[in-house]
């Protein structure tokens, strides 16, 4: 024991190297190596065969080898190591034969249960019936979609052109509103849209205009957004007088939203008529 100016301090040896050193008595008391030296504190350090400190690494959960174990596949009956957790997951199954869909046929063949059934045309999940007509539908779900209409008090609709059974909140199927919509003109329209005669007859009824809609004043900009667009609507139906498509006295400039407005508000399209109408007199 050796004394110091301010504090009390032990000689030790190291148990693993054997060097002399000093410690302070109120550090020593609290240390948990209290018999190594500063260099080999630590659980890592250890003595080989020959009496050699050396530090061993410890192991990461990736490099630990985990205890494996032999065992005979019940399906395939061939030999093969796993480790318990890989077992006690899968049971006793190889790496080939691990999915539940595996089973062993009558000839003792291994063969794959595929989890489609032919009959329903789907995935084998469970079905419920619908309370009113004991129609099957999914998981879930108590009414088919008729009979939850019917519930709500929504009349059955049919189409105006073929009478095909449709949604409650619309008048045509999907076929006959293509028809209606593009008349047999969406091929010519897709042409015509991309011609250099379009553009240059576009650009001159947008110049006539000043790029702004005749109807609210909207000018056109930059900005692709729906609100701030302009379009060139034909006087008379690019569908039905295609001789008038590429005359600019039948082009008027609108915004978007006037635009949609003039195709599906009658009193709308009555109040501006003047407006469209007289274009060729600016």
């Amino acid at each position: 024991m050796v004394k110091g100016d301010h504090h009390i301090c032990y000689s030790l040896t190291c148990e693993l190297c054997g060097a002399v050193y000093k410690q302070r008595s109120s550090v020593y008391r609290k240390a948990v190596w209290k018999n190594r030296c500063p260099k080999h504190r630590g659980k890592w350090w250890a003595l080989d065969e020959n009496n050699v400190p050396f530090y061993k690494e410890p192991l990461t959960p990736r490099q630990q080898k985990p205890s494996l174990v032999s065992s005979v596949c019940t399906i395939c009956k061939d030999k093969f190591t796993a480790s318990e957790k890989i077992i006690a997951r899968y049971g006793h199954r190889c790496s080939l034969h691990r999915s539940k869909y595996w089973i062993v046929d009558k000839g003792g063949h291994p063969r794959h249960k595929k989890p489609y059934d032919r009959e329903k045309g789907r995935l084998n999940a469970k079905v419920e019936t619908c309370v009113d007509c004991g129609k099957q539908i999914w998981v879930r779900g108590v009414r088919c979609k008729t009979c939850s209409n019917k519930h709500r008090g929504l009349p059955a609709r049919f189409c105006v052109d073929c009478g095909v059974r449709i949604r409650p909140h619309s008048s045509r199927c999907l076929a006959c509103h293509n028809k209606d919509q593009n008349k047999g003109a969406s091929s010519a329209r897709t042409l015509f849209t991309v011609s250099e005669a379009w553009h240059k007859v576009r650009q001159q009824s947008l110049k006539r205009d000043g790029f702004s809609c005749l109807i609210c004043g909207k000018r056109k900009t930059k900005s692709r957004s729906y609100k701030k667009r302009v379009d060139c609507h034909h006087i008379l139906s690019f569908a039905d007088f295609p001789k008038f498509r590429l005359v600019v006295n039948n082009i008027a400039t609108l915004c978007a939203t006037c635009h949609s407005q003039w195709h599906f508000n009658e009193e709308f399209r009555i109040n501006n008529l003047l407006k469209v109408y007289n274009c060729h007199e600016r």
